[in-house]
């Protein structure tokens, strides 16, 4: 299953990916649907001093449940990976929400969690 395979909306999506130093510690993944309509980002900061990490991640509410953060995720994970950066969950935790989202990319075989706490695709 591929990122775009989770939701039936997906052929009219588009992921705007952008940093603000180039990928060394941070990027920002916007989820845009048709006409231009913004459904969500992800932002990912990295600290290397303490090789901890800190996401946010907001689905607006009239999309929430329909998969776009499921692919928010996955996209993240993937941006992290082709740069190098760790992928791991919040250093302050996360919500029910993400969690949630977390455990049903687990339970598919979409990702997994490391011993170190990171997190890759599969």
């Amino acid at each position: 299953m591929r990122i775009n395979e989770i939701t039936d909306h997906s052929n009219s999506l588009d992921f705007d990916v952008s940093s603000r130093d180039d990928f060394v510690t941070n990027f920002e993944v916007n989820l845009i649907g048709q006409g231009g309509k913004d459904i969500g980002f992800f932002a990912y900061q990295y600290f290397p001093e303490t090789d901890e990490v800190e996401n946010d991640v907001s689905v607006l509410p009239m999309f929430q449940g329909q998969g776009y953060g499921k692919m928010l995720l996955l996209k993240a994970i993937e941006t992290a990976e082709q740069h190098k950066l760790p992928f791991k969950a919040d250093r302050n935790g996360i919500t029910p929400s993400q969690r949630h989202v977390y455990q049903s990319l687990i339970n598919d075989r979409r990702i997994r969690i490391n011993r170190n706490q990171t997190v890759t695709l599969l």
